[in-house]
């Protein structure tokens, strides 16, 4: 087995005092010639997050400057009055932000502390650097800024911009940041002015003197500016393809499978489950089937069998495979492609619960009363045979018959058999009960608009709608919660697990989204503790005009959910107990949670936290590269439709001009007061609505407003209009 991350770590926590080079820490786990350049990612990762330094001489030593949140608290009452102002260094990666400031998000545990655009410019620092910093309280502000000390490592050498003219010569405006990195005379590779470029960093900024360095290809691939923006790991090691290509899937023959029970290829029991008519339910692009659903009415209620690929039963601790995983975190879905969380040998083929073929799984059987409450329910290993492969549109065809799919979407019912329809109804009388409930409790229903963009053969967008939210994805999202929930009771009760945990929202922020919510004559109360309050908040926005940027308001106002090792419930499904058990194909920490209740496994308390912070990290990259391609491809199919009209309606204002949300495909642009005529337009906050001559209501929010595409810059997402 490899050196990890962690044996890393622990070897420096053990020598605290101690500097180790390369060469050192080699001869400590007595690392092979081949393994080394393998290690040194690790070693690499640890100075990133703060762990470790690294000096002039490339010696290594354990930081032990770091801070809890207990640490750098708000100053108490005795130290206001004495104007005593507590600070402490800390260490983590700087995000900066187009308007020159920026944050260092540190390894710790209190929020991400602000760098002023002084300090950023005079120190130069870049995006993804490695700094540490001196952190102060500032009590008014309620906020921690900070004051630059030094590097402690800098960012990677690879970026992706624009190439643009500069000071003579050329350089590249880096997308997401505006920073400028000058490229070395004679080493543009036939790049044009406002090519996308891949540049490798030769010499980092130093000062105000800016980053140089060398063009490396021009890229033309919208996925791979963010992949290569974010870090994303999207190819796999031979050593990893090897290991997945051994793997082989369960015996097919049909006569293997004719006992109640059947041993598997490790000797294991399994439940013979594959006489059942299993179903998958998922999107029409859909490669990777992790859940598969079976229904049975019972005499004194339902039962509902959710089956999920046994993942754990082929990638194992220890193995190439697992240590990439882990590494991933999550598959990343573009909307032409997908970057597997493991090599689609099993993503795609052996874990994956495709139609007619013998997989294991790992399953849940949940009993329900006539009410829809749980009255027990089992955990076992089993084996499917899948009898459809059904698609949410299909499955929503056969619930309402009088529904009508959109362009590109249209559902296929021919591999709906009656007995699998009849099942289909009866789990829907489950899902209601199950919905029903969900609203009792208080579960808020956010419901925002996202796009999905459906793509041609050849690769072209063929349209852009809002993402459909039918009963049918209700339906697999009630079953798979209630199996989440389950599994983290399970959890909860062998005391060590990982859950999926969403906090109370931060008071400071309702307190703003209430004055907000003022400006609108909407009543919000920031005081409300409990989910069903603004559950029903929620619901009353339905009709309102400004519900769209309510709702996106909202949400921000609340904390993102993320991983822990702690069981401290989750606010919005407004449940004590849960976690992710239902993705092992797509999500790590769903596969940390089939061990755990295999208990099979060799974590500890410490490692499980260790990998829910990690997982957590790698779900918001996931999430910002997702956000970042549907901007893109947005603004890419408005490209070539430079002057064209569009029906749309006004979504927001800002006091420089509108968003305008269009109607016949789901892209939002801005439209500026300066491309609205020549009557000077300005936003009035307590009415918002924009007013022309003597306070008249030129447009509210909701208004239909016919636009033209003024202007498109595709390697921003941006998308301007005009009247």
């Amino acid at each position: 087995m490899g050196v990890k991350k962690q044996d890393l770590l622990e070897l420096f926590q053990s020598n605290p005092d101690k500097k180790f080079t390369f060469e050192d820490i080699v001869k400590v786990f007595r690392v092979g010639t081949k393994p080394r350049k393998k290690l040194m990612p690790y070693i690499q990762a640890l100075v990133n997050t703060g762990e470790i330094f690294r000096d002039i001489d490339m010696r290594y030593k354990l930081n032990k400057d770091k801070k809890t949140k207990a640490e750098l608290k708000a100053p108490t009452q005795q130290q206001r009055r004495g104007n005593i102002k507590p600070a402490v260094t800390a260490v983590g990666k700087f995000i900066k932000n187009k308007g020159g400031f920026g944050f260092v998000a540190t390894a710790e545990d209190f929020e991400d502390v602000y760098l002023d655009k002084q300090q950023v410019e005079w120190n130069g620092l870049m995006n993804g650097d490695v700094v540490k910093v001196k952190v102060d309280y500032n009590p008014r502000q309620r906020k921690y800024a900070g004051t630059f000390i030094e590097f402690v490592s800098r960012r990677d050498s690879t970026v992706i911009g624009r190439l643009i003219q500069h000071h003579g010569g050329f350089a590249v405006q880096v997308r997401g940041t505006n920073e400028v990195v000058a490229i070395q005379h004679g080493q543009v590779k036939k790049a044009r002015t406002d090519d996308w470029v891949e540049v490798e960093i030769k010499t980092h900024s130093k000062g105000r003197t800016p980053a140089m360095g060398e063009v490396k290809k021009i890229v033309d691939d919208d996925d791979y500016i963010v992949i290569k923006e974010l870090g994303i790991r999207d190819e796999f090691e031979q050593k990893v393809l090897d290991e997945a290509a051994k793997i082989k899937e369960p015996e097919q023959k049909d006569s293997f499978y004719d006992a109640e029970n059947i041993t598997d290829d490790r000797n294991g029991k399994r439940v013979n489950h594959s006489k059942l008519n299993f179903v998958t339910i998922d999107g029409e692009d859909a490669k990777d089937f992790d859940d598969a659903v079976f229904y049975r009415k019972t005499e004194d209620g339902h039962k509902l069998y959710v089956a999920i690929a046994d993942v754990s039963h082929y990638v194992t601790q220890g193995t190439a495979i697992d240590s990439e995983a882990y590494e991933r975190t999550t598959s990343i879905y573009f909307p032409d492609r997908a970057v597997p969380m493991l090599p689609n040998n099993l993503s795609e083929n052996i874990c994956s619960l495709k139609p007619d073929r013998y997989r294991y799984v790992f399953t849940f059987e949940i009993r329900f009363d006539e009410k829809g409450n749980v009255k027990n329910s089992k955990l076992y290993s089993a084996v499917i045979k899948s009898k459809a492969r059904l698609t949410y549109t299909a499955v929503q065809k056969v619930l309402d018959p009088k529904f009508t799919a959109p362009l590109g979407m249209e559902p296929n019912l021919g591999n709906v058999s009656p007995e699998i329809k009849e099942m289909l109804d009866g789990m829907y009388a489950l899902y209601k009960l199950l919905r029903n409930k969900s609203k009792a409790r208080g579960t808020i229903f956010m419901n925002i608009p996202e796009a999905q963009i459906i793509i041609n053969d050849d690769g072209s967008i063929k349209n852009i709608v809002e993402r459909p939210v039918w009963d049918s994805h209700s339906l697999i999202e009630e079953f798979m919660i209630a199996a989440n929930t389950e599994a983290a009771k399970r959890m909860k009760a062998q005391n060590l697990g990982v859950y999926r945990v969403h906090e109370q929202p931060d008071p400071d922020k309702l307190k703003s989204y209430a004055e907000t919510a003022r400006l609108y004559k909407i009543a919000f109360d920031p005081l409300w503790k409990h989910a069903q309050d603004f559950s029903k908040f929620l619901d009353g926005l339905k009709d309102n005009p400004a519900k769209g940027l309510l709702n996106k308001l909202f949400l921000r106002s609340l904390r993102k959910a993320q991983y822990s090792n702690l069981p401290q419930g989750h606010f919005a499904l407004a449940l004590l107990d849960y976690t992710h058990f239902t993705s092992p194909i797509r999500r790590y920490p769903d596969l940390i949670v089939h061990r755990l209740l295999k208990n099979a496994h060799g974590y500890t308390e410490e490692k499980v936290k260790i990998a829910a912070d990690h997982c957590s990290d790698g779900e918001l990259k996931s999430q910002a590269a997702e956000r970042s391609i549907v901007k893109i491809k947005q603004a890419r199919y408005l490209e070539n439709k430079i002057g064209e009209e569009f029906i749309g309606e006004f979504c927001g204002f800002n006091d420089y001009g509108a968003f305008v949300q269009l109607k016949d495909i789901f892209i939002e642009g801005y439209l500026p007061f300066s491309n609205m005529g020549h009557e000077l337009l300005t936003f009035d906050e307590p009415k918002m609505a924009l007013t022309g001559k003597q306070g008249k209501v030129r447009y509210r929010l909701g208004d239909d407003i016919t636009v033209y595409v003024s202007s498109v810059d595709v390697f921003e997402g941006r998308i301007e209009f005009s009247l």
